[in-house]
């Protein structure tokens, strides 16, 4: 009986270490998961007198999912974020105040538009495709003009995903 029961821990003993190995084995097989990342590309273009006439602030998600506040001294604009990890939401809009002082001019160029692009680790660099239409308005209908542009300004944003 002692024989038998001697046996049988000794198998014991040597089927849990052949689990242990199989569990090593299985482990030292299995990669690291990888995270991906996105680069992705804000900007902010318009007319030559934009900056004259409007204070421009760009508010946009940075890589760590925060948003942030720039401000936009001179068109076109752009702000390139790396390392976003996947999934993402990047987003952009843009908030616009009409300066009180503005250069004596007969007319100005004005328009405003904002767009996303991104790529995906080394992938293919994928553009929103928002542009932005430029036009030259008299001194005396500039206001207006730029009130319609204000009212036409969309925040843009895109959800990114990991490649499939």
């Amino acid at each position: 009986m002692k024989k038998l029961i001697l046996f049988m821990l000794a198998a014991a003993t040597l089927c849990s270490c052949d689990g242990d190995r199989k569990k090593n084995n299985d482990s030292e097989s299995q990669e690291p998961e990888k995270t991906e990342t996105a680069t992705v590309a804000y900007s902010v273009v318009g007319g030559r007198d934009m900056v004259s006439l409007v204070e421009i602030t760009a508010v946009y998600v940075d890589a760590s999912g925060s948003e942030v506040r720039e401000t936009v001294d001179a068109l076109p604009w752009t702000k390139t974020i790396t390392g976003a990890q996947l999934p993402f939401e990047a987003k952009i809009g843009l908030e616009c105040v009409k300066k009180s002082a503005r250069p004596e001019q007969t007319s100005y160029q004005i328009g405003l538009n904002n767009n996303i692009a991104y790529s995906v680790g080394e992938g293919e660099r994928i553009d929103l495709g928002y542009v932005s239409s430029t036009m030259t308005v008299g001194a005396d209908k500039v206001d207006d003009a730029l009130d319609h542009i204000f009212g036409r300004l969309e925040v843009r944003s895109v959800q990114i995903d990991p490649a499939k």
